[in-house]
């Protein structure tokens, strides 16, 4: 398969990226990784009641659930499947692969607002809230990395 076949189907080429495209995806590919599996597996915690004595229900006051069971479907099947996609079109080289960082980065930095909004909790942000802000400010910035590194990549192209 030609260069030029491989990006008609979205990919770019792995040899064909320069080395900072190359280490974007890695990283993006870590990050992302990351936060899906441990969205997935908090998700399962969650709706299992695996973290039940861990949280205490109390921490659901004035909140419309009283188990943990619904925000943990929710944690796995919007954080997480988020993540994952954007994990798996980064990894196939996609070129919408950016977009979906970018877009799993603003769930996830939406799950936390709407986390700390919502629970009955201390007034300053957990280590866990800083932990995954931090994660979906790196996930937006890496894909809008990776969105640039495929401009670049088409100007080239375009140049030839």
């Amino acid at each position: 398969m030609t260069a030029d076949a491989t990006s008609r189907m979205g990919r770019t080429p792995w040899r064909a990226r320069p080395a900072r495209d190359r280490l974007t995806q890695w990283a993006v590919v870590t990050v992302d990784g990351l936060v899906a599996v441990t969205a997935v597996a908090g998700g399962v915690a969650l709706s299992s009641g695996l973290e039940d004595d861990n949280l205490g229900r109390d921490l659901l006051a004035g909140t419309p659930f009283e188990s943990y069971l619904w925000p943990g479907v929710a944690l796995g099947s919007t954080v997480g499947a988020s993540a994952a996609v954007a994990t798996a079109l980064t990894i196939r080289r996609h070129r919408l692969s950016g977009v979906a960082s970018i877009l799993a980065g603003t769930v996830l930095a939406g799950w936390v607002a709407v986390e700390i909004a919502l629970l009955d909790q201390p007034s300053e942000p957990t280590t866990t809230e800083v932990v995954y802000l931090t994660a979906a400010a790196l996930m937006a910035a890496l894909g809008a990395c990776t969105v640039a590194g495929a401009g670049r990549a088409r100007s080239a192209r375009e140049q030839r």
